[in-house]
């Protein structure tokens, strides 16, 4: 907490991947996430922090913005619900956004260390996000939380909160009274015109999130208010 801004910090522990098919814990889970989250003041920051027990994969172009360009392994059940989730939510999981090495990204092993996911997140509202420079597990087994198993290992996310709010606009809002000038509107129709030009799908949900994309692409070229900010272009590029 600062005198500028809030943060809240969920824990988190999903239930597992069902195998009978049987969604009504993981249906009550994301209940109560969702009631959790909706507590939290508006103008605060949100951090999810735990053992999801899901696999996200690598789909960015139908998750973006709330999956990054470096996921790894297949989505599941368990991953589905957790990205529909955070879509909803307009949350972002920090573990694929920077490009580590795989061995920086996986965070559970079976006792043979030859069985291997990613089901341990850090999840951050995108308000949040551009103030992670990184997300990364820990390798070293002091730093193993269950050291009898040490099944999980411990993920550090590197956070720089020195964040201030200018105006009514919050740090990477959109400034949509740009649109009044002339030629960023001559702009923005032109870029949108030509993102959409090859809009073609096969049903309506790739079709929107297409279209989703697209629009964020455009928006943010043309109307993000430009703020200082501790992150490289790069960085800021790999999140949005």
């Amino acid at each position: 907490m600062t005198k500028k801004f809030r943060v809240s910090f969920v824990a988190v522990y999903a239930p597992v991947e069902p195998t009978d098919g049987d969604t009504s814990d993981s249906d009550e889970f994301y209940l109560q996430l969702q009631e959790q989250i909706d507590r939290v003041p508006g103008r605060n920051m949100v951090f999810l922090l735990g053992n999801f027990n899901a696999q996200v994969g690598r789909n960015r172009d139908r998750w973006y913005p709330s999956l990054g360009k470096f996921g790894i392994g297949k989505e599941n059940s368990n991953g589905y619900r957790l990205l529909h989730f955070c879509r909803y939510k307009n949350l972002v999981i920090t573990n694929t956004v920077f490009d580590h090495k795989i061995a920086h990204k996986l965070t559970w092993f079976l006792t043979d260390s030859k069985t291997t996911n990613l089901i341990d997140y850090v999840i951050v509202n995108r308000r949040l996000a551009r103030s992670i420079q990184h997300t990364r597990e820990v390798l070293y087994s002091s730093a193993v939380i269950d050291v009898k198993s040490k099944d999980h290992h411990l993920i550090m996310p590197r956070v720089n909160l020195e964040l201030k709010f200018q105006g009514n606009y919050l740090p990477g809002s959109y400034n949509a009274c740009r649109i009044k000038n002339e030629n960023l509107r001559e702009t923005f129709q032109e870029q949108l015109n030509t993102k959409l030009e090859s809009l073609k799908f096969d049903n309506v949900e790739d079709g929107w999130n297409y279209f989703r994309k697209k629009i964020c692409e455009v928006v943010d070229g043309v109307l993000r208010k430009k703020v200082r900010t501790p992150l490289g272009e790069e960085t800021c590029t790999r999140i949005f």
